[in-house]
């Protein structure tokens, strides 16, 4: 099985898929779904999007980081994206930035770009 670090399959039990959506015309939305070892994640912001828009499939070998993220996504049918996942906040963002995390995505992509910024919410744990 995947995830499984006793025989060297993902050795920390780290990894997410990513099914991404992007619209605007310059200035849009991003909204998703990250599913990794921990169970399901939803996400959703804004920011900088080449119009149309567009939709990605990608792969990162790392765990999701609820919170506030940062990514930039680019391609041409392969892309990926990278970025630093602020993670939570007080409501005075007194925190914003201590001890951010980068990370990276690969996968496919519709033709463009974009800059967003977006909040991942608590995971929903696998029932098993």
């Amino acid at each position: 099985m995947l995830n499984d670090p006793a025989n060297n399959y993902d050795q920390f039990g780290l990894w997410y898929i990513d099914l991404n959506f992007s619209i605007g015309f310059w200035a849009g939305g991003t909204w998703g779904i990250m599913i990794g070892s921990e169970g399901v994640y939803i996400y959703g912001g804004g920011g900088v999007v080449s119009p149309p828009g567009g939709v990605a499939l990608t792969w990162s070998p790392s765990d999701p980081t609820p919170g506030w993220n940062t990514g930039i996504q680019a391609g041409f049918g392969v892309g990926g994206q990278v970025g630093a996942a602020w993670g939570p906040c007080g409501e005075d963002f007194s925190n914003f930035g201590e001890g951010a995390e980068t990370f990276w995505e690969v996968g496919l992509v519709t033709p463009g770009f974009s800059i967003t910024n977006y909040y991942v919410y608590e995971v929903f744990e696998w029932p098993w």
